[in-house]
């Protein structure tokens, strides 16, 4: 019999598969980067083209964040484009101003030179100041669809439409959650030929799979080839599941003194991921089958949604619901 490796050594590894795999954060190292070939390569295409700008749109939890944070090392190894890069976040409290100040404290550069105001107010001030840099740059920003002020989104969509106009050598990457391009930017369709429009769907099983594979090749760890189809068909496509049960599953492994991912291991992530989430699943539930009718079949309904033939991403027809 093996011997077994010390505690703290154990607990070094587990904590090691809880960095790779990471459920409630982005991926921001391209190493563990899984898919999304065809995406990366639409925006690699429009970087190179001054006035291009590119909007990534999809549901929550397909990985738009994760793709826009790994945006910047992909481009590290173009030794002729010298490029810098940046990433802010939208909250619902900001304006088109306060937006642009943080994105300027990103870039550690202070362009309050080029207007009179102390903050930037107009889609002319971003262009001069942006013009003024001196490099090409890679602006991220995300959560757009938090932001709330109205007004802060037609000027924002103004100052792409003045970016594209006068051809500045820096690249606005707008995410946000959203079905199609019009959900997230409203009526401002003045803008879509600025805009590389890049959908981020649901992922297929086999780029789920090549994201197990390369956090478990950082962490030295094997998986079957069942368990590694169960984590892909389990996550019916969105990234977020395939990081919780694979870092349960590994977790599980390493602390069995184990180097391989079982089957079993993958229930155990399940029941692990269902047990921390119980309280929402249950709130969930209540919410799609309370009615204060008596004669409904919410309950019914729902029972048979869960039960359905499925396809690949999660979908059922009504058919197999009935």
């Amino acid at each position: 019999m093996a011997d077994r490796p010390p505690p703290t050594d154990k607990l070094r590894r587990i904590a090691q598969v809880g960095a790779v795999f990471t459920p409630g954060a982005p991926i921001d190292d391209y190493s563990l980067f899984g898919g999304r070939i065809e995406q990366v390569m639409d925006v690699i295409n429009t970087v190179g083209q001054k006035g291009r700008h590119v909007i990534l749109y999809g549901e929550r939890g397909v990985g738009k964040t994760s793709l826009a944070n790994v945006l910047s090392e992909v481009f590290e190894d173009f030794d002729d484009l010298k490029l810098r890069s940046v990433g802010v976040n939208c909250h619902t409290n900001d304006d088109f101003s306060s937006v642009w100040d943080n994105i300027f404290r990103e870039l550690e550069w202070d362009g309050r030179g080029e207007w009179a105001g102390s903050s930037p107010s107009e889609p002319e001030h971003i262009r001069f100041a942006l013009h003024r840099l001196g490099s090409q740059a890679l602006i991220v920003i995300d959560e757009l669809d938090r932001l709330e002020d109205d007004e802060a989104l037609s000027l924002l969509a103004d100052t792409i439409k003045t970016l594209s106009d006068h051809a500045v050598a820096v690249t606005l990457v707008l995410v946000g959650v959203a079905d199609s391009v019009d959900e997230l930017l409203g009526d401002h369709h003045s803008v879509g030929r600025a805009l590389a429009q890049v959908h981020l769907p649901r992922m297929s099983a086999e780029e789920l799979e090549e994201i197990v594979d390369k956090g478990l090749s950082e962490l030295h760890l094997g998986i079957t080839a069942p368990a590694r189809r169960r984590i892909a068909r389990l996550s019916e496509g969105l990234p977020f599941y395939t990081h919780s049960l694979a870092l349960h599953a590994g977790q599980h492994t390493v602390a069995d003194d184990r180097d391989e991912i079982q089957d079993a291991d993958v229930t155990r992530a399940v029941e692990r991921v269902v047990s921390k989430t119980q309280h929402s699943i249950r709130t969930a539930y209540e919410q799609a089958t309370r009615s204060p009718r008596r004669d409904t079949l919410f309950e019914e309904v729902v029972l048979a949604c869960a039960l359905a033939r499925k396809g690949p991403l999660g979908a059922f027809s009504t058919g197999s619901v009935r």
